[in-house]
């Protein structure tokens, strides 16, 4: 009877242990298939090409979904295959700049955004900055070369042995670059009395022809209500003086602009512009000012001077408005107010003073086109510039 019933007792702790095992076996299976199984599956590997034959891996790191190059990854392909391509991250605003010969490309962080030049292109992906370190993705690097010609990017595929590294012919070394100089802290302005030029355009930032806007007042006349309230507000204050390079009516090219407003004595310039893109998902306030870190010549002595470096000693000044405006917009209107960026807009590179572009919205959006259909809004955009005009005087 003992030794029946010990008999048992052994059976009954197998079958348990058993079912025991084979559930955890279950989990562990379901795990790889479900985690581990589709991530090995969606792992992509990339070969760069160059037309003599070169060929090399690329190291790249999945980061939702997509494939990102860290920055020395991509700053070392550039060096081998590029023509004479430099790399610059700006951390202060966020710009990864890509100088080569006389062409400037510039991605930004956390915006789908390419400058080629003055054009700009949409990309897929953002720059991203994680613990530290900036990640490029790949698709951008995709689309630039497309633009440069000196390397294809294609998927290894399955089965595909991977190159080292297979150079036909090195690439000249890069000549160094001179680095920019920094430009002197200016003194503050004084604070009794402030002169500012504001130039309401009618020509759209982002603007394209083709591209459809909703319907709401004409842009210009938008840009002049917007200019007349910064105007009515402070003209109050009487530590203020407003200038307007339009009043309405007069359609002054933009060379004659930037002479008045050079010749005006002011001290500060606001434009203000209202923006189109194709892309409708775009919307919001945006404030532009130039910035050296897109331009690759800042630094260059010459004999003479470019108009295109009016910006540079004012630069830090300009950034200092930027961020008051930054500030007093997000505190006072509704619509969505994005980063400060740093943009090579003809105007803004030519003016001697430090100056900020308002983009006040985006045609092409149909929010933002109901927002500036309405007065209080308009308003509202109207005393933010005044307040961040006021803090910036008495800064």
């Amino acid at each position: 009877m003992t030794r029946g019933m010990g008999w048992n007792y052994e059976v009954v702790y197998r079958y348990l242990r058993g079912i025991a095992l084979n559930r955890i076996a279950a989990v562990i299976s379901l795990f790889f298939f479900f985690c581990v199984f589709p991530a090995g599956a969606q792992e992509r590997e990339f070969i760069l090409k160059t037309p003599e034959g070169g060929e090399q891996a690329l190291s790249t790191r999945p980061v939702k979904g997509a494939p990102y190059l860290s920055l020395p990854v991509l700053t070392d392909i550039l060096e081998k295959y590029g023509k004479d391509f430099q790399v610059e991250w700006d951390d202060t605003f966020g710009v990864l700049r890509i100088t080569g010969g006389s062409d400037n490309y510039s991605l930004f962080l956390d915006k789908t955004t390419l400058l080629v030049n003055t054009r700009i292109l949409q990309v897929e992906e953002p720059v991203l900055v994680i613990s530290g370190e900036v990640l490029v993705p790949l698709s951008s690097l995709e689309i630039l070369s497309g633009l440069w010609k000196t390397f294809t990017i294609e998927e290894k595929e399955k089965g595909e042995a991977l190159p080292e590294e297979k150079r036909a012919l090195p690439s000249p070394t890069p000549e160094p670059t001179v680095p920019p100089e920094t430009p002197p802290l200016l003194p503050a302005s004084p604070s009794g009395f402030l002169r500012v030029m504001i130039d309401p355009a009618p020509e759209p930032i982002r603007g394209n022809s083709d591209v459809e806007s909703y319907s709401l007042p004409s842009q210009d006349a938008l840009t002049l209500k917007i200019a007349l309230g910064v105007k009515r507000i402070l003209e109050r204050e009487g530590s203020v003086e407003i200038m307007l390079t339009s009043h309405g009516g007069e359609a002054l090219p933009l060379p004659e602009r930037i002479e008045r407003i050079n010749t005006s004595g002011a001290e500060v310039l606001v434009a203000l512009r209202l923006a189109a893109s194709g892309f409708e998902g775009c919307d919001g306030v945006e404030v532009f000012i130039a910035s050296s870190s897109l331009d690759p010549t800042a630094g260059k002595k010459v004999k003479i001077p470019s108009p295109s470096k009016a910006y540079l000693s004012h630069e830090r000044k300009s950034l200092i408005l930027a961020k008051f405006m930054q500030m007093e917009l997000e505190k006072g209107v509704t619509t969505p107010v994005g980063p400060i960026t740093p943009s090579p807009f003809y105007l803004l590179k030519r003016v001697a003073m430090p100056s900020v572009l308002v983009s006040c919205g985006y045609t092409t959006n149909r929010s933002d086109a109901a927002y500036l259909s309405r007065e209080r809004n308009l308003e509202s955009i109207s005393r933010a510039i005044a307040a961040a005009l006021l803090k910036y005087k008495e800064k």
